[in-house]
């Protein structure tokens, strides 16, 4: 499970989603030689927790509550002694600082962040993850048309390929550019069973 939290005026972390981990339904890693960059496609199913006991909901208000920002370290965020654990169910696992800018169009959102992970690896990188809109949408239906979604990947992965696997800061025009003040910067944590 992953929670996801904003950093507000007073340094306090305000949690504004809570996942459980996805489920991938399919991932191909592509080479683009041409233009000197690899690129990741995944398909897959992120599910909103909404099913918390009042009790699991308390403790993991607590656990937010307690966690200190320090950006001296990795992921940003450190808790005292003994403070890292969701009653007996649940510690916390990996911490992510996340600073990110978002773009968009009508069918494609782009999102360029840079992540300071505080994992098994410790790594900090810039990650692009880009929202196929329309063509969600159209797998979300019941009567699916794989005709028209497969023209529509065909269309975004143009788009991708002539204007974004580049690596000047140009963009399309239809592109463009959301401020969004509260979600250029958060913290994401995994919770892992403690079994």
């Amino acid at each position: 499970m992953w929670c996801k939290c904003r950093v507000l005026e007073d340094g306090k972390l305000n949690p504004y989603k809570i996942k459980s981990l996805y489920s991938r339904h399919m991932l191909r890693d592509i080479s683009c030689l041409e233009k000197n960059l690899d690129m990741r496609l995944e398909l897959c199913v992120k599910r909103t927790q909404t099913n918390f006991l009042d009790d699991d909901f308390e403790s993991l208000k607590r656990l937010i509550n307690s966690a200190v920002v320090n950006t001296k370290v990795k992921g940003g965020l450190t808790w005292p002694k003994g403070k890292a654990f969701l009653g007996e169910k649940f510690c916390v696992g990996d911490v992510w600082r996340i600073r990110h800018k978002r773009y968009k169009n009508q069918t494609l959102t782009l999102k360029i962040k840079d992540v300071d992970r505080s994992s098994g690896n410790n790594e900090a990188t810039r990650e692009v993850v880009i929202m196929l809109k329309e063509v969600v949408s159209e797998l979300m239906k019941q009567d699916a048309d794989t005709n028209l979604i497969r023209e529509m990947l065909k269309n975004d992965l143009k788009v991708i390929w002539d204007n974004i696997l580049c690596c000047d800061e140009r963009f399309p025009k239809d592109i463009t550019y959301e401020d969004i003040q509260d979600r250029t910067q958060g913290f994401s944590f995994g919770l892992d069973d403690r079994d």
